[in-house]
């Protein structure tokens, strides 16, 4: 409500538009005159887990909104260390201004500029420096998003360009390659305040070279389940598990008769919503409606 007469709780009232589940964009997009941050930490202390992760949001006209994001990778950079890291990127997402219709999906198309994360890789003998590499990813995604009562389902594709290439060290190291990565998403309204949140992905897999075994490009999957409470109009809390089984590693001997890792992780996180030009509006007088 941007009204230079409105009430701070009005002004905080809403409606805000969540523009994703947990880690899988979905085809909304954050509402004109607001800002989304989001951002979620692992609860567990080990080291193949992602720390954090985070989004920044900013709507245009509620068709477009500008971010900056993190998105699920997986780095294999030593022989018995996987890291599960957020891979930053700027981009814009739009959602195709189609009339709403009953059981009909809604469309969105983001593209992302991926920015550079440096990994160290491993010292051989302890006592060389370790090479670095920067690793990033471009991504097109298309997502298609049908409300239905009580649950939201959400299909999505991220066609990604993703690079791997050595920086200040001596043997150069330049790897490119381009992954279609497939995304589901199920969201069950619980109550008022409480939803349910499946999702299944395919990431990116960054395996630095080691020894004998050269570098590589590949994917696994990625699957996170959770509930999202509502505290408050402006204020969400997710508290979710996450499975990472990665597929067809051969570094080292398995230590049981099966050729799969599994990582767990436990993540805690929410989302803010900021008014901004209701703020403002209310504070200043501009931007009012």
């Amino acid at each position: 409500m941007r009204r230079p007469d409105a009430s701070w709780e009005d002004v905080f009232r809403g409606p805000f538009e969540v523009s994703q589940l947990f880690a899988m964009p979905t085809a909304n997009v954050v509402g004109a005159y607001q800002l989304r941050l989001y951002g979620d930490a692992s609860l567990l202390s080990e080291r193949d887990v992602l720390s954090t992760s985070s989004v920044a949001a900013l709507g245009f006209g509620d068709l477009a909104q500008l971010e900056y994001r993190q998105s699920a990778a997986v780095s294999h950079r030593v022989r018995t260390h996987r890291e599960l890291f957020g891979l930053p990127s700027l981009g814009v997402q739009f959602e195709l201004p189609l009339r709403e219709r009953r059981y009909v999906p809604r469309f969105g198309v983001a593209l992302r500029f991926g920015l550079p994360y440096g990994q160290r890789g491993e010292s051989l003998d302890g006592a060389t420096t370790r090479p670095s590499y920067d690793e990033r990813a471009t991504d097109l995604y298309l997502v298609a998003s049908l409300p239905l009562p009580g649950v939201a389902l959400h299909l999505g594709t991220r066609i990604t360009a993703a690079s791997l290439e050595s920086t200040g060290t001596a043997s150069a190291l330049e790897l490119e390659r381009t992954l279609v990565l497939p995304a589901l998403g199920v969201a069950v309204v619980v109550n008022p305040r409480s939803t349910l949140i499946l999702e299944a992905s395919m990431i990116p897999r960054f395996e630095l070279p080691i020894d004998s075994a050269p570098a590589a490009i590949r994917s696994d999957p990625y699957a996170r389940a959770g509930v999202r409470w509502n505290a408050l109009p402006w204020l969400t809390v997710d508290a979710s598990v996450g499975y990472h089984l990665e597929l067809q590693h051969k570094r080292e001997p398995p230590t049981s008769g099966i050729d799969a890792l599994v990582d767990w992780d436990i993540r805690l996180g929410g989302e803010l919503a900021v008014p901004w030009g209701a703020v403002l509006c209310r504070t200043t007088g501009v931007f009012c409606s």
